[in-house]
């Protein structure tokens, strides 16, 4: 949430942007529909905190 500045998706739970992209492409574990979504919509965005 970028008015608070906080992340909701942390890297403890395993459903964090970096985790997901480094399974579906490094390891070929392709996620959820729901979570390829959020991955790619990270990619088209720019991330939580991009400009």
């Amino acid at each position: 949430m970028t008015n608070r500045g906080f992340a909701y998706r942390k890297p403890k739970d395993k459903t964090d942007f970096y985790t997901l992209l480094k399974n579906w492409n490094l390891k070929g574990q392709a996620p959820s529909n729901e979570q390829q979504h959020y991955v790619i919509a990270m990619l088209i965005r720019g991330g939580v905190f991009g400009k």
